[in-house]
């Protein structure tokens, strides 16, 4: 017990005298300090920009419940509903719709070739029914009809009381309500031989109440969170050939006054997670200005700096495995790039659990899925709290816990490297 304690005291002891020693290096070398700072801030300036051009605006604009008509009662437009027949039962399902008494001068016409009724579309003239199944269908609208139902460029529009630029409603006003009620109990009366045309086509269509809502698009969110992936890569390439051209000069004076691994690397690790609380905290300050604006600071501010320390570590094990500083850095800068480019499959939603827990070996990525979430949070009009790590803020903890998963295998794979491949 005695010598365990001597040994843990001389390893802290060693570490004190090397993180005095980097120091005094970083003050007698203070113009490349000066201007790995002026790098740093300059990356954070970069990132004000994009948060906000990223910024959930919650509009305040009172939207009280509309009631809009039956799903009947829209304008009637002169369109030709064209559509593909890939099955019998699909042709029939269109000859009922077309028999209906009640089309507001629609034409029912068949295509043999899709291209062309989809040119039809794009000329304002036609609306899209593509049957892929008998019971599957896709009603294709112009763009201009309708609201765009993609996710990544759709805006929601603004739905005051007197606003005529309500997106979501066009979907009645045009008619796609209305056509797709007649297709579905076409499609009933087939399979079941049950008349619902009737009860379909008047249920009554409102506009929700709403006094608050928040939006981004998720093409904003996804600059926004590649961004902060790469909060700390101009920190970490300094690092790295630093680190990486340090180990290569000491190697023989550490043997010499046998100076421990574990000690070189703690004192470099302690020297700049002073430099990742300090970017941690500025880059909580920008995203918490525009985006986490319902957010605690203390959340955000722990997943930078878990992010900072598990990117130290990743750095460590990159300069543990190469011997050129160089070599190293651009290694580095690449991997980091890579998977923070990864962390944009978080936009899909149907990324599978397994892919997701899979790809969290990588800091970035993991990163990413705290960010991700949290900006829905924002967008939910909720934030997140350490209140409701356990409830609705539960991806919290999984980054938390994803990222120092990583720190402890990334620090461990450092100290393998370093002691089978010595000579460094």
């Amino acid at each position: 017990m005695v010598g365990g304690s001597v040994r843990m005291t001389s390893v802290w002891q060693q570490t004190i005298a090397l993180l005095w020693k980097n120091l005094l290096l970083k003050w007698r070398r203070k113009w490349h300090s000066i201007l790995e700072w002026l790098q740093d801030l300059a990356y954070v300036l970069l990132m004000f920009l994009v948060a906000a051009s990223a910024q959930v605006s919650p509009m305040n604009e009172f939207s009280p419940y509309a009631a809009l008509g039956r799903v009947d009662s829209f304008t009637s437009q002169n369109f030709t509903v064209g559509y593909i027949s890939t099955a019998p039962t699909a042709r029939e399902t269109m000859r009922r719709v077309a028999e209906s008494q009640d089309l507001p001068g629609w034409t029912v016409q068949e295509f043999e070739d899709e291209e062309a009724l989809l040119s039809e579309v794009k000329n304002h003239t036609a609306i899209a029914v593509i049957f892929h199944h008998p019971f599957q269908y896709h009603i294709r609208f112009s763009v201009y009809n309708i609201s765009s139902p993609n996710d990544y460029t759709s805006y929601q529009g603004v739905c005051s009381n007197i606003s005529e630029n309500c997106y979501p409603t066009f979907y009645w006003s045009t008619g796609f309500l209305f056509l797709q009620a007649k297709i579905d109990s076409a499609i009933i009366e087939m399979t079941t031989s049950h008349m619902v045309q009737e009860q379909l086509t008047s249920i009554m269509v409102g506009r929700m109440a709403s006094t608050q809502y928040s939006h981004s698009l998720v093409i904003s969110v996804g600059i926004f969170v590649f961004g902060m992936c790469l909060s700390y890569v101009s920190m970490m390439y300094l690092l790295s050939l630093y680190v990486t051209r340090e180990r290569m000069e000491m190697g023989t004076i550490m043997k010499t006054m046998r100076l421990k691994e574990r000690a070189f690397w703690l004192s470099w690790g302690f020297l700049y997670l002073i430099y990742v609380i300090i970017i941690a905290n500025l880059m909580t300050l920008v995203t918490g200005f525009f985006v986490f604006t319902r957010s605690s600071y203390g959340v955000i501010l722990l997943l930078f700096i878990l992010y900072g320390i598990a990117s130290i570590c990743v750095t460590f094990m990159l300069s543990a495995l190469f011997r050129n500083p160089r070599v190293t850095a651009i290694a580095g800068f690449f991997i980091t790039l890579l998977t923070s480019a990864s962390g944009l499959l978080l936009l899909m939603k149907n990324l599978p659990k397994a892919v997701e827990v899979l790809l969290c070996i990588f800091p970035p990525f993991a990163f990413s899925v705290g960010l991700v979430e949290s900006v829905h949070m924002e967008d939910d009009l909720r934030g997140v709290f350490f209140s409701h790590l356990t409830d609705v803020s539960s991806h919290i903890v999984f980054c938390c816990i994803s990222l120092m998963v990583d720190s402890l295998l990334y620090g461990l794979l450092t100290l393998y490297f370093s002691k089978v491949l010595p000579g460094r």
